[in-house]
């Protein structure tokens, strides 16, 4: 037999039966492919969400206020920033070479104050107990004037002999952003006599 062959009804169904088998494994690779991709998308999705949404930083609380009051007959200003989540209060006064600032750090227990025109800055301890903010009860007196006294112990505050030499202490202060490049010193009470 010098022709071709001829392919029986069996090797027909060979054939067709391996070409079905070669495009099964092509369809369920790419099913598999596809779902991976399709998991794979989903869970990216639902990280981004998920650090969108959930690890969110709370956003920064600052309160400010203003008060005016006289001074020799001037009439001055302090303005007021309380930060909750920092655990600060900053008071600043005056404008120019004349102004003060005042931070109360209850997280490091420090309290720093600045004088602009000095170039200085002097520190104390504080408590690290923030300040209860309970409203106080005024008896109502009709036709009579409340007048309110506050004794205290008259105290002076007397700075240290030599400044602070190692400031490192300060770094994780808000302190520090105001105070790192002047000269700081410790100042102690002294009482009045």
């Amino acid at each position: 037999m010098g022709g071709t062959a001829r392919e029986s009804p069996e090797d027909r169904r060979f054939l067709d039966a391996e070409a079905s088998k070669t495009r099964k494994k092509t369809c369920t690779r790419h099913q598999i492919c596809g779902l991976l991709f399709s998991a794979l998308l989903v869970s990216l999705i639902l990280i981004f969400l998920g650090v969108k949404y959930l690890w969110n930083p709370t956003p920064r609380k600052v309160y400010d206020m203003e008060h005016t009051f006289f001074s020799h007959g001037e009439k001055k200003k302090i303005v007021m920033e309380i930060d909750p989540l920092a655990r600060t209060e900053t008071f600043r006064s005056g404008n120019g070479s004349e102004e003060i600032l005042e931070i109360h750090d209850f997280k490091n227990g420090i309290t720093g104050i600045f004088f602009v025109g000095l170039q200085k800055c002097f520190i104390k301890t504080q408590t690290k107990v923030l300040p209860e903010t309970t409203e106080a009860k005024i008896p109502e007196l009709e036709g009579e004037e409340i007048t309110t006294t506050y004794f205290e112990q008259s105290v002076v505050w007397v700075p240290g002999e030599k400044p602070i030499q190692n400031k490192e202490f300060l770094k994780s202060s808000k302190i520090f952003d105001i105070c790192r490049n002047v000269t700081i010193y410790w100042i102690h009470p002294t009482p009045i006599a």
